[in-house]
């Protein structure tokens, strides 16, 4: 898919933790804050505990991180298998396709990348069926047993809110999943060492059983910020128009992602 500017991805999936860390504080990947010029400084410390009955933290940490490698991998291959055409009426719904001068997709950072796949793959349907499912059942890709678990848990997610409640030591995090006002244990290397108690994380979550984790995009933000009382006033609203959860029209949450995703492009809020 040649209509982006140099930003694949692969690169984006290659990078390690670290990397990944350093291009958050470089503001390639920053919370929507007022000028985005929220610091390192500015993160508050918060001094880390073990988890009450976590005594597996540091194993499923382990498995957590395994995870991630995994799922990047499945996103770029499947990736590859949206069309120009599904790419570009995505790009034109979150407002990342430039119609009158260049004639393509403008992705300007790794983290606008990121979000953009999640959005072909998750929050893009035709008949109510994602193209993430259509891709798979035309390829009839073989996934080995950890993809298999990770696909039918990234296919089953659900777009939210999380609250960070409490940050523990091996990555863990207590969250409010303000979708299902449910608590719940995230792992997330870098929202454990970059992320506030109090702070949201705009993402989409995958339950792995004993935890969550988030797809492959994410947005940190505080509501101290007008950016951030913006997207929080977008996903009230999303919410108060649901009756059932557990059975949500598709189209309510494209529509949700849409309105998010494009303020968030056209603010910067993803670098």
């Amino acid at each position: 898919m040649d209509h982006y500017k140099d930003r694949t991805i692969e690169k984006i999936l290659e990078k390690d933790d670290i990397e990944m860390a350093l291009d958050f504080l470089m503001g390639n990947i920053s919370p929507l804050s007022e000028g985005k010029e929220r610091k390192k400084e500015e993160v508050k410390e918060t001094k880390k505990v073990s988890r009450p009955q976590g005594e597996k933290d540091a194993s499923l940490f382990k498995e957590y991180q395994e995870n991630r490698r995994i799922l990047g991998k499945l996103i770029a291959t499947l990736f590859e298998e949206v069309t120009d055409s599904q790419a570009y009426s995505a790009a034109k719904v979150i407002g990342i396709y430039d119609e009158i001068v260049e004639h393509k997709i403008i992705i300007n950072n790794e983290a606008e990348m990121s979000m953009h796949a999640e959005h072909c793959l998750l929050y893009r349907s035709q008949k109510n069926i994602p193209l993430l499912q259509l891709i798979l059942d035309k390829k009839k890709v073989a996934l080995k047993d950890k993809e298999q678990k990770l696909m039918a848990a990234f296919l089953k997610r659900h777009f939210t809110l999380l609250k960070i409640e409490k940050i523990y030591k091996h990555g863990a995090i207590k969250v409010t999943d303000l979708m299902t006002n449910e608590e719940k244990i995230l792992f997330d290397k870098i929202m454990n060492e970059q992320q506030s108690v109090g702070n949201y994380i705009l993402c989409t979550v995958l339950d792995m059983g004993d935890y969550i984790m988030t797809g492959s995009g994410t947005l940190p933000f505080s509501i101290e910020y007008p950016g951030g009382q913006t997207v929080f006033k977008i996903f009230s609203e999303y919410l108060q128009g649901i009756d059932d959860i557990s059975n949500i029209p598709p189209e309510k949450t494209e529509k949700c992602v849409a309105n998010i995703f494009r303020y968030c492009f056209e603010t910067k809020a993803f670098g």
